[in-house]
């Protein structure tokens, strides 16, 4: 049985495609930038009183997490990479 909330609607200029999570599908290299491009940030902030100042972490991570089983474009590596490392 497939729950609304099992699957995640991702758009691309007006185009949705849904997304069932744990579940491997073929979908357009679009929809994936999508998804590398959703990211978070998470902030911490350390207060150090025997130092006098204060410490602020920033972290990013995917907000929705996911694996490129196969991607048969000979540049796809390489593309994804840069993707995943821009802010």
């Amino acid at each position: 049985t497939l729950f609304l909330h099992d699957a995640l609607p991702i758009y691309c200029n007006g185009v949705p495609q849904f997304f069932l999570r744990g579940q491997t599908q073929t979908v357009k290299r679009k929809f994936v930038e999508v998804l590398a491009r959703a990211k978070q940030t998470a902030i911490q902030t350390i207060e150090r009183p025997m130092m006098g100042d204060t410490i602020v972490r920033k972290s990013r991570s995917l907000r929705y997490p996911f694996s490129i089983v196969q991607d048969r474009n000979p540049n796809g590596a390489a593309w994804i990479r840069k993707i995943l490392a821009e802010a």
